[in-house]
């Protein structure tokens, strides 16, 4: 399994998630039966999310974090970005709590925190279209549970 990136564009790097073939038990003309299905299995997320933080920062490649999680597992990420950053530049580290979570760990690591639900009008105005085609032609489409 290997996480590659996508696409790189404005300044953003669009990483696929990590996917296997496994046996599941899947459900096919109301019988439940066995088969080998590719699916996503989210892994080492944090932690990769955590490596690309610290990188962005050690190469002086960014002066703000946007933070969407809860996951306290994330502080010992930001105490090191925080004693890097003191070293170069000022450096804005945004927390966005995804509705009905929160670390006050993370809190207390970020300048400025936001609570997503709070801001759900914003989000439904700018959501993307079903379907974004990316400049090289490759096409993302959004999984029908976020439609």
């Amino acid at each position: 399994m290997k996480r590659r990136v996508i696409a790189y564009f404005d300044g953003f790097n669009y990483y696929e998630g990590l996917r296997k073939k496994g046996w599941r038990n899947i459900e096919c003309n109301g019988k439940k039966v066995g088969r080998e299905i590719r699916f996503w299995e989210e892994k080492k997320s944090d932690v990769a999310l955590a490596s690309y933080m610290i990188r962005d920062v050690a190469l002086n490649k960014c002066d703000t974090i946007f933070l969407f999680s809860a996951d306290s597992d994330l502080t010992p990420a930001l105490d090191i970005i925080q004693e890097i950053a003191a070293h170069l530049k000022q450096l804005r580290i945004i927390v966005f709590f995804p509705p009905g979570n929160y670390s006050h760990d993370l809190k207390n690591k970020a300048n400025k925190v936001m609570h997503l639900e709070n801001h759900e009008y914003k989000f439904k105005a700018s959501q993307f279209p079903d379907i974004v085609t990316l400049p090289d032609g490759y096409r993302i489409k959004k999984p029908i549970k976020w439609r």
